[in-house]
């Protein structure tokens, strides 16, 4: 459910609980796309501000599906991607207390996919090895899951294809904003 709060959204729901608990998905790496980085850009954020390049070695990533693999941004003969900075508690630059998302609706496709993932037979499943989200702990369905987070099969697939799409294109306008930015630390 999306909050309206003056000019900008903040998403509530079961996750604001789950991250009260425990670690959440708050806390993994957020990739961006360029779409994603102009609608943040669009709510008035610095690219500077909010994001860094995060390093991938090959060898962290062989079990990785091809189209993500290759939308890596390679900078210098390292492979890169441009991905949202944490806070000193390891928590996601837009997780705010008490709020969640501040992005909103406008936050990236794969925070909006989470914790599912397409795979190789068009099926929708949990993201394999994200054994923290409280849905997939409880041993739920996909399809219960989804219920609960007010998401189905079609929105998922669609928040998939267009994370897919925008991670290969762009890939010349995502070189120049990543030389603007600093490696991950």
């Amino acid at each position: 459910m999306i909050k309206n709060m003056g000019n900008r959204s903040y998403t509530t729901s079961m996750c604001l609980g789950c991250k009260k608990i425990q670690d959440n998905c708050c806390r993994l790496t957020v990739q961006l796309t360029f779409k994603d980085i102009q609608r943040i850009k669009g709510l008035g954020y610095k690219l500077e501000d909010y994001a860094v390049l995060k390093e991938y070695k090959t060898s962290e990533i062989e079990d990785y599906d091809d189209w993500w693999k290759k939308s890596l941004i390679e900078i210098d003969e390292k492979f890169y991607k441009i991905v949202v900075k944490k806070d000193k508690l390891g928590d996601c630059y837009f997780l705010k207390d008490g709020e969640g998302c501040v992005l909103g609706k406008n936050r990236p496709n794969v925070c909006k996919i989470f914790p599912f993932w397409i795979n190789k037979n068009g099926e929708v499943v949990y993201e394999e090895g994200e054994l923290f989200c409280p849905l997939e702990k409880d041993f739920i369905s996909v399809k219960e899951s989804l219920t609960a987070l007010k998401e189905n099969e079609e929105t998922i697939r669609g928040y998939y294809e267009a994370m897919k799409k925008e991670n290969l294109a762009d890939q010349e306008k995502l070189i120049e904003l990543a030389k603007k930015l600093t490696v991950e630390k």
